[in-house]
């Protein structure tokens, strides 16, 4: 196998790239080696850094659903972390690890902390990185632009004790939640623009940040291309350039050869067409807190009812959809969606398949068949409903719809391009849609674009208010617990399966694993390119 190399102006600073130094090429670079298996099935053994010698320049093309602007806040902290920087991450476990901080501290009532920043840390400007940008980011979040109703829960006051000490006094959990993840921007470069054009600074699609890559050029809504940073404090990453590609057929692109790889596909199709071909590798991993859900119009008398919301749930196989949709068979099934607090740390027990039980409770309730067509009535009325559906959820609502027939529930299907809409409009019967704990807080609450009608029980508010209101993590995540396991019971959605995330890419890429180093993006910083010889 033919090992790319390291370049050797990965060894020097900033300043010695600037002045064009002739003594690259001399640099000794330090050993590093990785183990490959050439496995990828999740079962290969740990694979530690890249061989290191002088030489090759590693590129990466990447096929990426977004545009120019995937460092900004128009996508959230998901590909920020490639230019920008957190404070603090949540690892697998809902802990908290730091990145900027290095160590932190509480009052005793836990609303006031203080912070301490790494003293290493820059700006791709070589401008060091300081308290004064926390406080300017987490003011400036403060006062949200126009569109960002939703930008900070809560509110945050800063006190700068020097350049690498803050201390924070939070008004909510909530607040202090959100800061430990919010990336950090460049007080020096914003601090003079107009927060009334935020979403139009020439910032964001030319950032500075603090992060691991850094900003080379783009092309609009064709291409973004980043390199990799010589001075990041946790060292370069391994592959030197990165070129996101926007737009086009992402299989096309693939298949010829022009991207080396796909970040989340949206067309289950892409993932078969490439089954067998020894170019590329795919690696899936089902989510620990995002969730495809059918929502149910508590408006419809069909389902005010727990019992009828619970046999229908039993009637649906949830462990086979989950493998029609080529997730592995041993993928979590619950009836919830825990939040990254309980991430990794909430089993839960979900309603089993039993058609029969279904059958039974459908009948209690006075749901019989009694003209032999397949299709409950009770009265004059028929067992009939229509569920919206979009083309990610399509596959999904198929199988429902024939499971739930066995039962004698007639389930129609209507395409629509916006589902969400219609949540809130109450004019649909069910709704297949994502499902988060975000999406769970408004489902109790009846808030934003949750279903319609739903009266949750006086516990369940009372635990999800005790729950948000509690400051103490440990005792966060007992009554969050207890707030699942409530809604398990109420059954206002039926959970289906997890969220698969999927990566798509040419086997030279190395360091992605199936089940548990899956995302391009999340360990970018983490790979390297080995070729294959010919």
């Amino acid at each position: 196998k033919k090992r790319h190399a390291v370049s050797a102006r990965r060894c020097v600073g900033l300043s010695a790239l600037i002045s064009g130094l002739a003594a690259l090429a001399s640099c000794s670079p330090a050993e590093r080696t990785r183990t490959d298996t050439g496995s990828t099935t999740g079962e290969e053994e740990e694979q530690d850094s890249p061989i290191v010698d002088s030489g090759s320049y590693d590129t990466l093309i990447v096929h990426m659903w977004a545009d120019e602007r995937m460092l900004a806040p128009h996508w959230g902290n998901w590909s920020a972390q490639l230019t920008f920087e957190p404070l603090l991450v949540s690892n697998d476990d809902g802990d908290l690890e730091g990145r900027l901080v290095t160590r932190w501290e509480s009052s005793e009532d836990l609303r006031t902390w203080v912070y301490h920043l790494r003293t290493d840390a820059r700006w791709h400007d070589g401008v060091p990185l300081t308290a004064h940008d926390v406080k300017f980011t987490w003011e400036l979040q403060m006062r949200p632009p126009p569109g960002a109703a939703n930008w900070a829960p809560g509110s945050r006051v800063v006190e700068v004790i020097d350049d690498s000490t803050f201390r924070a006094t939070y008004s909510t959990p909530d607040a202090l939640l959100y800061s430990a993840h919010s990336v950090i921007w460049p007080r020096h470069l914003l601090q003079d623009l107009d927060p009334s054009e935020f979403w139009e600074w020439e910032f964001w699609t030319m950032p500075v940040g603090s992060g691991p890559y850094r900003y080379v050029r783009h092309v609009p809504n064709e291409l973004l291309e980043l390199e990799a940073n010589p001075d990041y404090y946790l060292g370069p990453p391994h592959i030197e350039r990165l070129i996101f590609q926007f737009g086009g057929n992402p299989l096309t692109q693939l298949l010829g050869g022009t991207v080396d790889a796909i970040e989340a596909p949206t067309d289950p199709g892409v993932v078969q067409s490439i089954a067998d071909d020894p170019r590329y590798r795919t690696y899936s991993e089902a989510s620990k807190t995002l969730t495809w859900a059918i929502y149910w119009n508590h408006g419809n008398p069909l389902f005010q009812d727990v019992d009828i919301r619970r046999a229908l749930t039993l009637a649906i196989d949830r462990h086979e959809l989950s493998r029609v949709h080529d997730m592995p068979g041993d993928a979590p099934i619950t009836d919830v969606a825990p939040p990254v607090l309980l991430r990794g740390r909430y089993p839960g027990d979900a309603w089993p398949y039993d058609p029969e039980a279904a059958r039974r409770i459908l009948d209690a309730k006075g749901w019989a068949d009694e003209d032999g067509d397949g299709i409950r009535e009770r009265g004059d009325e028929e067992f009939r409903f229509t569920a919206v559906t979009r083309d990610i959820t399509h596959r999904a609502a198929v199988y429902a719809q024939a499971k739930l027939a066995e039962v004698g529930v007639r389930m129609e299907i209507q395409p629509l391009s916006s589902a969400r809409d219609a949540l809130r409009s109450g004019e649909s019967d069910a709704v297949f849609e994502r499902f988060t704990y975000r999406e769970l807080t408004n489902v109790v609450r009846n808030e934003w674009r949750a279903p319609v009608g739903f009266e949750p029980s006086s516990d369940l508010r009372r635990m999800l208010d005790e729950s948000e209101q509690a400051w103490d993590r440990e005792e966060r995540r007992r009554l969050t617990r207890e707030v699942l396991d409530l809604f398990r019971e109420e059954v206002p959605v039926t959970v289906l399966f997890p969220l698969t995330s999927i990566s798509i890419a040419h086997r030279k890429v190395k360091g992605l694993r199936t089940p548990d180093r899956v995302q391009l993006i999340d360990f970018m910083r983490e790979l390297w390119i080995e070729e294959d010889e010919e």
